[in-house]
């Protein structure tokens, strides 16, 4: 495909004009599928172009509406604000906080319907689930969550009133998010430790071993290298049987156009043989077997590693 300008897309041109018009969930369904199109079609240096130039477009008069998108057109690279955040997660629309949130923070019904923030939803689910097994078959379950954030994979197993068995350990890199969880969590089972990836060796002698470390977005924002690094550190904080789950963004993603274009979100994205390749590149002797599969969604593709 040829496109050396924006303006060469009919497709595109056409999907924005309707949008300016009318902001329904089937034509940001489209305008999606249209940007993953484009992603893959155009060469890497145009792609990069029609990102650049996209937030000047008019169609970003219309998703600027949407305050994950309102970011973007302010030059923020992609982060979500805690409170949004919370929403993207919920269970449904409808089960929002509302009072608590001023109208800067609130998404947009659509914004909440798509795929992209679909397949966040996805992550957490699964996460939480495993987190829910790990808690119910292990003998007193000791569990690290990297890059916490605000624990919401752990939330609701943190919550339950019958968990004094189990003990809860969260690593976040953020001063803030580590002040914010203190908050939340003050009356429960939780040991809160401020750090990064890079601090997680250092981690390794205080923090003991585990019977899960899960991460929902650590891959995604590592290359190789370091993802190689901070797995073989966590292996060393495994438990006998213990395991390892993290997520990862894959090629070829439904939502990369989108998270791209319009989050300015730009994740290393990993099949699952790359995946695959982390584990024999790692040549760890504790590590007795790993496996790959996706969540529900299909954008995401976990790498779970068993220790012996």
């Amino acid at each position: 495909m040829i496109c050396s300008t924006v303006s060469d897309l009919p497709l595109f041109e056409t999907l924005e004009q309707k949008l300016q018009v009318d902001v329904s969930v089937s034509l940001l369904a489209e305008l999606e599928r249209e940007l993953l199109r484009l992603r893959c079609e155009l060469a890497i240096d145009q792609w990069n172009a029609f990102c650049k130039e996209l937030p000047q477009r008019g169609i970003f008069q219309v998703l600027r509406l949407g305050s994950l998108t309102l970011r973007r057109i302010k030059g923020s690279p992609f982060s979500f604000p805690a409170d949004v955040l919370d929403i993207v997660m919920a269970d449904s629309f409808q089960a929002r906080p509302s009072a608590a949130y001023s109208a800067a923070h609130l998404i947009s019904a659509w914004e909440y319907s798509l795929p992209s923030t679909r397949s966040i939803r996805a992550r957490k689910t699964h996460l939480s689930r495993e987190i829910a097994e790990v808690i119910r078959t292990a003998v007193k379950p000791r569990i690290l969550i990297l890059g916490a954030g605000q624990m919401r994979e752990a939330a609701d197993s943190i919550f339950g009133t019958h968990l004094q068995h189990v003990e809860f350990v969260a690593l976040e890199p953020d001063l803030a998010a580590s002040e914010r969880l203190r908050h939340i969590y003050s009356q429960h089972p939780l040991t809160i430790e401020t750090g990064s990836w890079n601090d997680l060796a250092s981690f390794v002698p205080r923090l003991g071993l585990f019977d899960l470390i899960c991460s929902a977005s650590w891959l995604d924002s590592t290359d190789d290298a370091q993802a190689t690094a901070w797995l073989g550190s966590a292996v060393e904080m495994l438990r006998p049987g213990g395991r390892i789950l993290a997520a990862n963004f894959t090629p070829g993603s439904r939502d990369a156009g989108w998270i791209e274009a319009c989050w300015n979100w730009h994740p290393f994205y990993r099949s699952e043989e790359d995946l695959a390749r982390l584990v024999v590149e790692l040549k760890h002797p504790a590590i007795r077997g790993h496996a790959m599969f996706r969540d529900e969604s299909g954008a995401s593709a976990f790498l779970e590693i068993h220790s012996i």
